[in-house]
C-alpha cells in the first residue's frame, strides 16, 4: 500500500507531466459552436475509442461558458451540473460558480457521502489575491488537508497552457487540485478519488488537457 507521501509523488508527477506535454487529449469532430449562456452540448456522433482510449459508446461533449470564458470537453458517461453557490450564514461557503462532473456509474460511499467527482469552482477575486495567498488563506481550497504543504508548479489546458499551482489533499476522499487565475477570478479544478487506480483520475487529466480559456 502506498504511503500518503508516495501517493502525492505518484499522482502529482503524473498529472503535472500530463499537463506539460498535453498528455491524452480528446479529438472532437463536428463541433457545433455554443449558442447560449453556459452550455453543455453533445457534438460528436462517431466512434472515438482509437484516439481517446474511451469505450466505443462514449463520445466527447463540450461545455462552454461565455460568462467565465471557459471551454472544455468531457466524456458522455459523465453528467454535468452547475449552480451559483451563495455564501452561507457561517461564512464557511464562499459565493462562487460550481461546475460538477459525476460518472454515471459512480456510487455514494463513505457512510452516505456523495460520489467522487470532478469539480471546477470559480471564485470572484475582487482583492486580486495571488493564487498562493488564496490557497493558503481560504477554507474552500482544502489546503489545510494537504498531504504535502509544498505546492507544485503546473500548466493546465491547451494552447501553451496556463500557470497553476497543484497539491494533493486527503479528507473523506483523496483529492488533487489545480488553482489558477482567469478573468479576475480564482479557478479551482479538482478531482476526488478513493485509490490511485481510480479511472476518474485519468478522466480528470483528459478533461483538463482540453481546457480553453478566453
Amino acid at each position: 500500500m502506498y504511503s500518503r507521501r508516495n501517493t502525492f509523488i505518484l499522482i502529482a508527477a503524473a498529472a503535472l507531466v500530463a499537463f506539460v506535454v498535453g498528455y491524452i487529449s480528446y479529438t472532437v469532430h463536428k463541433t457545433a459552436p455554443a449558442t447560449s449562456y453556459d452550455t453543455a452540448t453533445s457534438t460528436v456522433d462517431q466512434n472515438v475509442d482509437t484516439q481517446t482510449g474511451m469505450d466505443a459508446d462514449i463520445t466527447a461533449l463540450t461545455y462552454t461558458s461565455s460568462t467565465y470564458g471557459i471551454t472544455f470537453n468531457y466524456p458522455s458517461n459523465y453528467t454535468l451540473s452547475q449552480k451559483d453557490v451563495k455564501t452561507d450564514a457561517s461564512n464557511k461557503v464562499s459565493a462562487h460558480h460550481a461546475i460538477t462532473l459525476v460518472s454515471n456509474s459512480a456510487k455514494a460511499v463513505n457512510n452516505g457521502e456523495g460520489p467522487t467527482a470532478i469539480t471546477i469552482d470559480i471564485y470572484p477575486n475582487p482583492k486580486k489575491l495571488l493564487v498562493q495567498d488564496w490557497i493558503k488563506n481560504t477554507d474552500a481550497s482544502n489546503y489545510k488537508l494537504a498531504v504535502d504543504p509544498k505546492m507544485q508548479d503546473a500548466l493546465v489546458g491547451n494552447m501553451g497552457g496556463t500557470n497553476a499551482y497543484a497539491y494533493t489533499w486527503s479528507g473523506l476522499y483523496n483529492g488533487n487540485s489545480f488553482v489558477f487565475t482567469h478573468k479576475n477570478n480564482i479557478v479551482m479544478a479538482s478531482v476526488t478519488y478513493l485509490t490511485t487506480k481510480d479511472v476518474i483520475l485519468n478522466d480528470f487529466i483528459q478533461i483538463m488537457s482540453t481546457l480553453r480559456l478566453k
